[in-house]
């Protein structure tokens, strides 16, 4: 057995009993809020939730949007009845406001229709946000919310009432990946530099003989239009050329280039340092040796707290010192 396989096969086995209770073979939905944006992280997950849903319902989704093309008509249009299902991460809460916006939107909007929200994080930095929410979600009668830590369900299961369920994150069902390059430094550190960005002292990291540090934020300039080329002439080839086919194969095509950057990012090192938990879950899925430390609220070690404590070669540390010593505890492959 693979070091990682009985780690992975648990998180998949949870999210195939939890969800297919939902969703039925058979079952058509529409998945919405595409991550178009240049983190590598949401990127997998969306992946990982195109591929569970294919398994567990037959389907491809009869719709598909990103927050900015969300058209209500188009989506009654391609899908009269069935579940709306909200594309999952760490974006619940009042942190990144857009997201969760259009996710209020929708409850609201959409009180007729199961909404199940896939596997997220939850973080509020007021009340006053958190009571917002939750009278949105209280005047649904079919609305599931599944989080991925413990942390998270404890939070909703005081404040919301609705359907919840712990569940892992969807990158899981990706599966096993071989390195798409061989390793050139010791250590690569993938570190985050956004609005999560925990305020622990890196300098120290930096000093590391043979070693290179980036966040994953940045993507080539001719990306989003080289990919708009590929899904328009895949469309044609395929001989489905219609708005949904192709919309969602320029989704996937984008979410598979970002996820392929941020696999060679992390295979530079023999072993990882970091703080993304996304950069936790694909060196799982890799199988690199790497250390884990939190971002801003504890999203990071609640993760693993919940489910991949049990992975032989994941050390975590609250600091960049204990970073250091946990490197020497990871196995030396």
């Amino acid at each position: 057995m693979k070091r990682n396989e009985a780690v992975i096969n648990m998180q998949v086995e949870r999210l195939k009993n939890v969800l297919g209770k939902l969703i039925p073979f058979g079952t058509c939905y529409a998945l919405i809020d595409f991550p178009d944006h240049s983190n590598v992280g949401d990127s997998a997950i969306w992946l990982g939730q195109i591929e569970l849903l294919l398994q567990l319902t037959g389907n491809k989704p009869s719709y598909v949007c990103t927050l900015q093309n969300f058209d209500a008509d188009e989506l009654l249009k391609a899908l009269p009845s069935g579940p709306i299902i909200m594309h999952g991460g760490g974006n619940f809460g009042d942190i990144w406001l857009s997201h969760q916006d259009f996710r209020e939107m929708i409850i609201g909007r959409f009180k007729d229709r199961m909404i199940i929200q896939l596997p997220q994080s939850i973080s509020f930095s007021n009340l006053a946000s958190v009571n917002k929410t939750a009278r949105i979600i209280e005047q649904h009668s079919n609305y599931h919310l599944l989080v991925r830590d413990q942390n998270s369900y404890e939070f909703a299961q005081q404040h919301f009432q609705c359907s919840l369920q712990l569940v892992p994150d969807s990158a899981f069902v990706i599966g096993s990946i071989k390195r798409p390059i061989q390793a050139s430094k010791d250590v690569f550190m993938l570190l985050r530099d956004d609005a999560e960005r925990a305020e622990y002292d890196r300098s120290l990291l930096y000093t590391i003989l043979n070693s290179e540090h980036a966040d994953w934020l940045e993507e080539p300039y001719s990306f989003n239009k080289k990919t708009k080329y590929s899904a328009v002439f895949q469309a044609i080839y395929s001989g489905h050329w219609n708005k949904r086919d192709a919309r969602l194969t320029y989704y996937q095509l984008l979410a598979q280039g970002r996820v392929n950057r941020g696999l060679k990012l992390l295979s530079n090192g023999r072993h990882i340092i970091t703080d993304r938990l996304h950069a936790h879950i694909l060196s799982t899925l890799l199988d690199i040796p790497h250390v884990a430390l939190d971002n801003s609220y504890g999203k990071v070690s609640s993760y693993i707290s919940a489910w991949t404590h049990i992975y032989p070669a994941v050390q975590t540390a609250k600091t960049s010192d204990e970073a250091l010593a946990k490197l020497n505890l990871l196995p030396k492959d």
